[in-house]
């Protein structure tokens, strides 16, 4: 696997920043996918942008008027343990 660095910001506009400085990043939300594309080399980076930090991007909420509301960086556990997901 080829270098990178590593970043996590800690809100959007740090994230926007980061990324806007670096036109090759590339967000890690999960990260499972991202990591075994940059092993087997079929994505590079410079640098991985880490969102899980990110209070917004971690948002699970459901309202039976309003629908879901599923951040980027939800855990799929998340939202199978999520009694209110469940139920609808």
């Amino acid at each position: 696997m080829q270098w990178f660095d590593y970043a996590a910001p800690a809100s959007l506009a740090e994230a926007v920043s980061i990324l806007a400085g670096h036109p090759d990043a590339r967000l890690l939300a999960g990260g499972t996918d991202l990591l075994v594309q940059l092993r087997s080399r079929r994505k590079q980076t410079s640098l991985v942008v880490d969102a899980k930090r990110i209070p917004e991007l971690s948002e699970l909420t459901y309202d039976p008027a309003k629908g879901l509301t599923l951040g980027a960086s939800v855990a799929c556990y998340r939202i199978y343990n999520d009694a209110a997901v469940r139920a609808a």
